[in-house]
C-alpha cells in the first residue's frame, strides 16, 4: 500500500455543503478521482460523457502547474512545490484573490499565519513521505522524468455562497524512472490563469507502458463515473476529461 493523506480541511462551512467526509488525524487511502477546488469546494466527477479537448490556455497553465511541483519533487526542492498550494507562498494570495472574485461575501474566514504554518508543515510531512515510498517502490529520483498528467476538469458552483462557478481539476501525474511509471495524485484549483494545488491523494508505482497511460487515465475516470447515483445533486457542471504530454 502506498501513501494517501487526508486532505487539509480549511473551509468545513462549505465542504460540508457537498460531502459527509469526517476529518482523520492518521494518514490514510482514499478513492482516487475525488478532488476539491480551493475554496473548500470536493470536486466530485459526476459526468456522463468526456472530452479530449481544453483550452491551449488553460492547458498551459496546467502544464506549468504540474511541471513546476513534479520538478520540485523530483530536485527534492521541496519549498517550491509547497510554495504552489494553497497556503504557500505563491499559492495563498492567488487563492484570496479568487475568493473576493467568485464568492458572494459568504466565504470562509482566512487561514491565520500559524494555522497556514502548521498547513504548510504537514504538507511537507506528506510530500517527504511520498519521496520515501516512491523511492522504496523503486523511483531512482535521479533518473525520474515527468511524462504526463491525466485526469478530470469541472465547473463547480454553490449557489449559496458563489456568485461564479470555480474551476477544479483532479488527476495523476505520471513519472517514469528506470523504464518504469509511477502517479502522484494531486487536485487544484483555477484562479485567473494559473492553478493552485489544492491536495495530495495518493501516490505509487503503475505498472504500464507510457502508451497505456492515457488509457488508464480515462479508466480511471469512466469507473469513477460508474459508481455515481444519478439522482444525487451535484454542484459539478461540465466535467471533462484532460490528458497532456509533459517534456
Amino acid at each position: 500500500m502506498f501513501g494517501k493523506r487526508e486532505r487539509l480541511e480549511f473551509e468545513p462551512a462549505l465542504i460540508a455543503q457537498i460531502t459527509q467526509a469526517s476529518r482523520r488525524p492518521a494518514p490514510e487511502r482514499r478513492k482516487p478521482w475525488y478532488t476539491i477546488g480551493a475554496l473548500g469546494v470536493l470536486v466530485a466527477i459526476l459526468t456522463v460523457a468526456f472530452s479530449l479537448r481544453f483550452g491551449n490556455r488553460d492547458e498551459r497553465a496546467v502544464i506549468a502547474m504540474v511541471e513546476e511541483f513534479g520538478e520540485g519533487i523530483i530536485a527534492n526542492e521541496l519549498d517550491r512545490s509547497l510554495a504552489l498550494f494553497e497556503d504557500g507562498e505563491i499559492g495563498a494570495p492567488l487563492i484570496a484573490a479568487e475568493r473576493a472574485r467568485i464568492g458572494n461575501g459568504q466565504g470562509v474566514a482566512e487561514l491565520s499565519p500559524a494555522a497556514m504554518n502548521r498547513a504548510q508543515a504537514e504538507r511537507r510531512a506528506t510530500l517527504m513521505l511520498l519521496r520515501e515510498e516512491l523511492e522504496a517502490a523503486g523511483l531512482r529520483w535521479d533518473d525520474a522524468e515527468l511524462v504526463a498528467f491525466g485526469g478530470v476538469q469541472a465547473d463547480v458552483r454553490v449557489p449559496e455562497l458563489m456568485r461564479r462557478a470555480a474551476v477544479g481539476i483532479t488527476g495523476n501525474l505520471y513519472l517514469r524512472s528506470g523504464g518504469r511509471h509511477y502517479r502522484i495524485e494531486v487536485s487544484a484549483k483555477r484562479c485567473r490563469r494559473r492553478y493552485v494545488l489544492t491536495d495530495i491523494w495518493q501516490w505509487g508505482p503503475v505498472e504500464l507502458p507510457e502508451t497505456a497511460l492515457q488509457p488508464h487515465a480515462s479508466e480511471k475516470y469512466l469507473s469513477f463515473k460508474n459508481e455515481l447515483n444519478p439522482s444525487t445533486a451535484s454542484p459539478v457542471q461540465q466535467p471533462r476529461f484532460i490528458f497532456v504530454s509533459l517534456g
